[in-house]
Protein backbone atom coordinates (compact mmCIF):
# COMPACT_ATOMS: atom_id res chain seq x y z
CA UNK A 1 0.00 0.00 0.00
CA UNK A 2 1.44 3.37 -1.04
CA UNK A 3 1.32 6.20 1.49
CA UNK A 4 0.68 9.87 0.64
CA UNK A 5 0.36 13.04 2.67
CA UNK A 6 -3.04 13.79 1.11
CA UNK A 7 -5.49 12.00 -1.17
CA UNK A 8 -7.80 14.17 -3.28
CA UNK A 9 -10.79 12.38 -4.86
CA UNK A 10 -12.16 14.35 -7.80
CA UNK A 11 -10.41 16.48 -10.44
CA UNK A 12 -12.87 19.38 -10.20
CA UNK A 13 -12.09 23.03 -9.50
CA UNK A 14 -11.76 22.54 -5.74
CA UNK A 15 -9.68 19.39 -6.07
CA UNK A 16 -7.26 20.58 -8.73
CA UNK A 17 -6.40 23.89 -7.07
CA UNK A 18 -6.04 22.24 -3.67
CA UNK A 19 -3.84 19.45 -5.07
CA UNK A 20 -1.68 21.97 -6.92
CA UNK A 21 -1.29 24.15 -3.83
CA UNK A 22 -0.38 21.22 -1.57
CA UNK A 23 2.09 19.83 -4.11
CA UNK A 24 3.75 23.26 -4.36
CA UNK A 25 4.27 23.08 -0.59
CA UNK A 26 6.16 19.82 -1.04
CA UNK A 27 3.42 17.43 0.04
CA UNK A 28 2.92 14.12 -1.78
CA UNK A 29 -0.58 14.08 -3.25
CA UNK A 30 -2.59 11.22 -4.74
CA UNK A 31 -5.11 12.62 -7.21
CA UNK A 32 -8.00 10.30 -8.15
CA UNK A 33 -10.38 10.96 -11.04
CA UNK A 34 -12.94 8.46 -12.29
CA UNK A 35 -12.84 9.44 -15.97
CA UNK A 36 -10.03 10.67 -18.20
CA UNK A 37 -12.68 12.77 -19.94
CA UNK A 38 -13.34 14.74 -16.75
CA UNK A 39 -9.88 16.04 -15.90
CA UNK A 40 -10.61 19.54 -14.61
CA UNK A 41 -14.16 18.71 -13.57
CA UNK A 42 -17.52 19.92 -14.84
CA UNK A 43 -16.66 23.50 -15.77
CA UNK A 44 -14.14 23.00 -18.62
CA UNK A 45 -15.67 19.76 -19.89
CA UNK A 46 -19.47 19.71 -19.64
CA UNK A 47 -20.35 22.98 -17.91
CA UNK A 48 -19.30 26.61 -18.09
CA UNK A 49 -16.74 26.52 -20.92
CA UNK A 50 -18.60 24.44 -23.56
CA UNK A 51 -22.00 26.02 -22.86
CA UNK A 52 -20.66 29.58 -23.07
CA UNK A 53 -18.79 28.59 -26.23
CA UNK A 54 -22.10 27.47 -27.74
CA UNK A 55 -23.91 30.58 -26.46
CA UNK A 56 -21.37 32.63 -28.40
CA UNK A 57 -21.69 30.47 -31.51
CA UNK A 58 -25.49 30.62 -31.35
CA UNK A 59 -25.32 34.42 -31.39
CA UNK A 60 -23.17 34.16 -34.55
CA UNK A 61 -26.15 32.60 -36.36
CA UNK A 62 -27.89 36.00 -36.29
CA UNK A 63 -24.71 37.94 -37.08
CA UNK A 64 -23.88 35.74 -40.08
CA UNK A 65 -27.44 36.08 -41.34
CA UNK A 66 -28.24 32.39 -41.70
CA UNK A 67 -31.89 31.94 -42.62
CA UNK A 68 -32.49 28.33 -43.68
CA UNK A 69 -32.56 25.48 -41.19
CA UNK A 70 -29.97 23.65 -43.30
CA UNK A 71 -27.48 26.53 -42.97
CA UNK A 72 -28.06 26.73 -39.24
CA UNK A 73 -27.77 22.95 -38.80
CA UNK A 74 -24.44 22.88 -40.66
CA UNK A 75 -23.07 25.74 -38.56
CA UNK A 76 -24.31 24.03 -35.39
CA UNK A 77 -22.61 20.74 -36.31
CA UNK A 78 -19.33 22.56 -36.95
CA UNK A 79 -19.70 24.39 -33.63
CA UNK A 80 -20.08 21.08 -31.78
CA UNK A 81 -16.96 19.72 -33.51
CA UNK A 82 -15.05 22.88 -32.58
CA UNK A 83 -16.28 22.54 -29.01
CA UNK A 84 -14.94 18.97 -28.88
CA UNK A 85 -11.52 20.13 -30.10
CA UNK A 86 -11.47 22.86 -27.47
CA UNK A 87 -12.21 20.27 -24.80
CA UNK A 88 -9.37 18.05 -26.03
CA UNK A 89 -6.90 20.92 -25.77
CA UNK A 90 -8.06 21.76 -22.25
CA UNK A 91 -7.86 18.11 -21.13
CA UNK A 92 -4.35 17.78 -22.53
CA UNK A 93 -3.20 20.97 -20.82
CA UNK A 94 -4.67 19.97 -17.45
CA UNK A 95 -3.16 16.49 -17.66
CA UNK A 96 0.27 17.93 -18.44
CA UNK A 97 0.04 20.42 -15.56
CA UNK A 98 -1.02 17.95 -12.89
CA UNK A 99 0.15 14.63 -14.33
CA UNK A 100 3.62 16.08 -14.86
CA UNK A 101 3.98 17.38 -11.30
CA UNK A 102 6.54 15.19 -9.45
CA UNK A 103 4.62 15.58 -6.17
CA UNK A 104 1.29 14.44 -7.68
CA UNK A 105 0.42 10.86 -8.60
CA UNK A 106 -2.64 10.80 -10.85
CA UNK A 107 -4.91 7.75 -10.72
CA UNK A 108 -7.68 7.42 -13.31
CA UNK A 109 -10.23 5.11 -11.72
CA UNK A 110 -13.06 4.76 -9.21
CA UNK A 111 -12.21 5.44 -5.57
CA UNK A 112 -13.75 3.44 -2.74
CA UNK A 113 -13.09 3.80 0.98
CA UNK A 114 -11.79 0.68 2.73
CA UNK A 115 -11.31 2.45 6.06
CA UNK A 116 -11.18 6.10 7.22
CA UNK A 117 -7.62 6.44 5.89
CA UNK A 118 -7.47 3.84 3.11
CA UNK A 119 -8.71 4.04 -0.47
CA UNK A 120 -8.98 1.39 -3.16
CA UNK A 121 -8.79 2.70 -6.73
CA UNK A 122 -10.10 0.52 -9.57
CA UNK A 123 -9.04 1.55 -13.08
CA UNK A 124 -9.25 0.01 -16.55
CA UNK A 125 -6.34 -2.37 -16.00
CA UNK A 126 -5.24 -1.86 -12.41
CA UNK A 127 -6.27 -1.84 -8.77
CA UNK A 128 -4.32 0.26 -6.30
CA UNK A 129 -4.43 0.54 -2.52
CA UNK A 130 -3.41 3.96 -1.16
CA UNK A 131 -3.52 5.63 2.24
CA UNK A 132 -3.19 9.11 3.75
CA UNK A 133 -4.03 10.85 7.00
CA UNK A 134 -6.01 13.47 5.06
CA UNK A 135 -8.52 12.55 2.36
CA UNK A 136 -10.44 15.24 0.46
CA UNK A 137 -13.77 14.37 -1.21
CA UNK A 138 -14.43 16.57 -4.26
CA UNK A 139 -16.58 14.31 -6.41
CA UNK A 140 -19.15 16.84 -7.58
CA UNK A 141 -22.56 15.91 -8.94
CA UNK A 142 -24.32 14.24 -11.86
CA UNK A 143 -27.63 14.88 -13.67
CA UNK A 144 -30.74 13.49 -11.99
CA UNK A 145 -33.00 11.45 -14.28
CA UNK A 146 -36.58 11.19 -12.94
CA UNK A 147 -38.74 8.08 -13.11
CA UNK A 148 -40.84 8.95 -16.16
CA UNK A 149 -42.31 6.13 -18.23
CA UNK A 150 -40.11 5.38 -21.25
CA UNK A 151 -37.57 8.11 -20.50
CA UNK A 152 -34.53 5.93 -19.80
CA UNK A 153 -35.26 3.79 -22.86
CA UNK A 154 -35.79 6.73 -25.23
CA UNK A 155 -32.97 6.88 -27.80
CA UNK A 156 -33.24 10.62 -28.34
CA UNK A 157 -33.41 11.66 -24.67
CA UNK A 158 -30.27 13.27 -23.29
CA UNK A 159 -28.91 14.89 -20.17
CA UNK A 160 -26.84 18.06 -20.63
CA UNK A 161 -23.54 16.20 -21.17
CA UNK A 162 -25.04 14.16 -24.00
CA UNK A 163 -26.62 17.19 -25.68
CA UNK A 164 -23.21 18.90 -25.76
CA UNK A 165 -21.92 16.14 -28.07
CA UNK A 166 -24.98 15.93 -30.32
CA UNK A 167 -23.96 17.02 -33.82
CA UNK A 168 -27.47 16.82 -35.32
CA UNK A 169 -29.45 19.98 -34.66
CA UNK A 170 -32.99 18.96 -33.58
CA UNK A 171 -35.75 20.74 -35.47
CA UNK A 172 -37.92 20.42 -32.38
CA UNK A 173 -36.46 20.22 -28.87
CA UNK A 174 -38.36 19.55 -25.64
CA UNK A 175 -36.64 20.54 -22.41
CA UNK A 176 -37.95 18.88 -19.25
CA UNK A 177 -37.05 21.24 -16.41
CA UNK A 178 -37.03 25.02 -16.14
CA UNK A 179 -33.93 25.65 -14.04
CA UNK A 180 -30.74 27.49 -14.98
CA UNK A 181 -29.28 24.70 -17.10
CA UNK A 182 -32.49 23.88 -18.94
CA UNK A 183 -33.20 27.52 -19.78
CA UNK A 184 -29.64 28.16 -20.96
CA UNK A 185 -29.82 25.19 -23.36
CA UNK A 186 -33.31 26.25 -24.48
CA UNK A 187 -32.02 29.72 -25.30
CA UNK A 188 -29.00 28.82 -27.39
CA UNK A 189 -30.74 25.93 -29.18
CA UNK A 190 -33.50 28.33 -30.14
CA UNK A 191 -30.90 30.74 -31.53
CA UNK A 192 -29.30 27.90 -33.49
CA UNK A 193 -32.69 27.26 -35.12
CA UNK A 194 -34.56 24.67 -33.03
CA UNK A 195 -38.21 25.06 -32.07
CA UNK A 196 -38.05 24.77 -28.28
CA UNK A 197 -40.67 23.87 -25.67
CA UNK A 198 -39.81 23.97 -21.96
CA UNK A 199 -41.91 21.83 -19.61
CA UNK A 200 -41.59 22.81 -15.96
CA UNK A 201 -43.26 21.03 -13.06
CA UNK A 202 -43.40 24.03 -10.70
CA UNK A 203 -46.34 26.40 -11.20
CA UNK A 204 -44.21 29.57 -11.11
CA UNK A 205 -41.56 30.31 -13.73
CA UNK A 206 -37.97 30.60 -12.42
CA UNK A 207 -39.22 30.48 -8.80
CA UNK A 208 -35.78 30.73 -7.13
CA UNK A 209 -35.22 34.20 -8.57
CA UNK A 210 -36.83 37.53 -7.67
CA UNK A 211 -40.14 38.10 -9.43
CA UNK A 212 -38.83 41.02 -11.51
CA UNK A 213 -35.82 38.99 -12.69
CA UNK A 214 -38.00 35.99 -13.56
CA UNK A 215 -40.39 38.26 -15.48
CA UNK A 216 -37.60 39.71 -17.62
CA UNK A 217 -36.13 36.26 -18.37
CA UNK A 218 -39.57 34.92 -19.30
CA UNK A 219 -40.31 37.89 -21.55
CA UNK A 220 -36.92 37.60 -23.25
CA UNK A 221 -37.21 33.87 -23.89
CA UNK A 222 -40.75 34.08 -25.20
CA UNK A 223 -39.63 36.89 -27.52
CA UNK A 224 -37.04 34.45 -28.91
CA UNK A 225 -39.89 32.09 -29.73
CA UNK A 226 -39.46 29.62 -26.87
CA UNK A 227 -42.67 28.04 -25.54
CA UNK A 228 -42.65 27.99 -21.72
CA UNK A 229 -45.23 25.78 -20.00
CA UNK A 230 -45.34 25.68 -16.18
CA UNK A 231 -47.27 23.43 -13.79
CA UNK A 232 -46.63 20.34 -15.92
CA UNK A 233 -46.69 16.68 -14.91
CA UNK A 234 -44.79 14.70 -17.56
CA UNK A 235 -46.41 11.28 -18.00
CA UNK A 236 -44.21 9.55 -20.56
CA UNK A 237 -41.45 9.94 -23.12
CA UNK A 238 -41.52 7.37 -25.90
CA UNK A 239 -39.59 6.71 -29.09
CA UNK A 240 -41.49 7.51 -32.25
CA UNK A 241 -39.52 6.93 -35.43
CA UNK A 242 -36.40 9.08 -35.25
CA UNK A 243 -37.93 11.30 -32.59
CA UNK A 244 -40.06 11.07 -29.48
CA UNK A 245 -43.53 11.85 -28.19
CA UNK A 246 -43.80 13.51 -24.78
CA UNK A 247 -47.13 13.22 -22.98
CA UNK A 248 -47.94 15.54 -20.10
CA UNK A 249 -50.78 16.97 -18.03
CA UNK A 250 -51.23 20.69 -17.49
CA UNK A 251 -54.29 22.33 -15.96
CA UNK A 252 -56.04 18.96 -15.83
CA UNK A 253 -55.69 18.39 -19.60
CA UNK A 254 -53.54 15.65 -21.13
CA UNK A 255 -51.43 16.87 -24.03
CA UNK A 256 -48.65 15.60 -26.28
CA UNK A 257 -45.72 17.25 -28.02
CA UNK A 258 -43.55 15.55 -30.64
CA UNK A 259 -39.88 16.33 -31.00
CA UNK A 260 -36.53 15.23 -32.39
CA UNK A 261 -34.73 15.38 -29.03
CA UNK A 262 -35.52 15.60 -25.33
CA UNK A 263 -33.23 17.33 -22.86
CA UNK A 264 -33.70 16.14 -19.28
CA UNK A 265 -32.69 18.98 -16.97
CA UNK A 266 -34.32 18.15 -13.65
CA UNK A 267 -31.52 18.88 -11.21
CA UNK A 268 -28.37 17.13 -10.07
CA UNK A 269 -27.42 14.58 -7.41
CA UNK A 270 -24.12 14.12 -5.51
CA UNK A 271 -21.52 11.65 -6.81
CA UNK A 272 -21.18 9.78 -3.52
CA UNK A 273 -22.82 6.40 -4.12
CA UNK A 274 -19.66 4.54 -5.24
CA UNK A 275 -17.41 5.93 -2.47
CA UNK A 276 -18.50 3.43 0.21
CA UNK A 277 -18.56 6.32 2.68
CA UNK A 278 -19.83 4.10 5.48
CA UNK A 279 -16.39 2.46 5.68
CA UNK A 280 -14.93 5.89 6.47
CA UNK A 281 -17.60 6.72 9.04
CA UNK A 282 -18.96 9.51 6.83
CA UNK A 283 -22.72 10.03 7.05
CA UNK A 284 -24.91 11.17 4.17
CA UNK A 285 -28.33 12.77 3.98
CA UNK A 286 -31.34 11.23 2.22
CA UNK A 287 -30.23 13.00 -0.97
CA UNK A 288 -26.75 11.50 -0.81
CA UNK A 289 -24.98 14.71 0.21
CA UNK A 290 -22.35 14.48 2.94
CA UNK A 291 -23.83 15.50 6.28
CA UNK A 292 -21.99 18.41 7.91
CA UNK A 293 -22.46 20.29 11.17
Amino acid sequence: MERFDVIVIGFGNGGKFLAGSLAAQGQRVAFVEKSEMMYGGTCPNVGCVPTKFLVNRAEMVRIKGFTSFEEKAAFYAQSIRDKKELRKRILSKLFNIFGGNPNITLYTGTAKFVSPKEIEVSGKDFTAAITADKIIIDTGSAPFVPSIEGLKECRCAYVSEGMLDLERLPKRLVVIGGGNIGLEFASFYCQFGSEVTVLQDLPAFFPNEDDDVAAVVKETMEAQGIELIAGVNVLSVKDEGEGAAVKYIVGGDEKEVKCDAVLVSTGRVPNTRELNLGAAGVETTSRGTIAVD
